[in-house]
């Protein structure tokens, strides 16, 4: 993310939730191992593997991270926004001008993208191509885009987005972050 002060890393989240099943309760772990079968015949290992339950505790310290995240989002100046591609449903941490009467989370993001009268025909056919070439060597990029504002008047915004993969092996990408700034509100912070 640039080393820039103040900045979240949303990194760390993902890689907390991939490595989230390490910090499973001992106590569970030791009860579910006991060779004592339940109601489906199974043992309770087997019942334990079928599961992968998280403790209590883990539970909370993910759901303390999700709440930082969503507060520095809120408390940026940039418009952050993740995208998941198994859903398609685009989260913005505050509402995007050409896109403000939708809200801040809009479903079905690709064909709204793609009917958005805010960006040119060129525009879309170039995010798309350039975020299908985002790769596990070269997960990000940065795209200056300009767009037809509320007031009907151009707005330019640097746009970076980060490729996510489904795990750190994958080349599968699950979704995409990101932040927008207006381009004559990048040097004034």
């Amino acid at each position: 993310l640039g080393g820039e002060c103040g900045v979240f890393n949303p990194e760390l989240l993902i890689s907390f939730e991939k490595s989230a099943h390490l910090f499973l309760d001992p106590e569970m772990i030791k009860a579910k191992s006991e060779p004592a079968s339940s109601a489906s015949g199974k043992s309770a290992a087997g019942e334990f593997a079928d599961e992968a339950l998280l403790s209590g505790r883990t539970l909370e310290l993910l759901e303390w991270e999700r709440a930082k995240i969503r507060t520095l989002k809120e408390m940026s100046e940039d418009l952050i926004f993740d995208y998941d591609s198994r859903t398609d449903v685009m989260h913005f941490s505050k509402a995007l001008p050409p896109l403000a009467e939708m809200g801040k989370e809009i479903p079905g993001f690709r064909h709204v993208l793609f009917s958005m009268p805010a960006l040119t025909q060129e525009q879309k056919e170039r995010i798309l191509n350039e975020v299908l070439k985002l790769n596990r060597q070269n997960p990000k990029i940065t795209l200056a885009l300009t767009m037809t504002g509320a007031s009907g008047g151009a707005e330019s915004y640097e746009t970076d987005i980060h490729a996510l993969f489904e795990n750190e092996e994958s080349e599968e990408k699950t979704g995409y972050i990101g932040k927008m700034k207006k381009a004559d509100e990048k040097n004034t912070n």
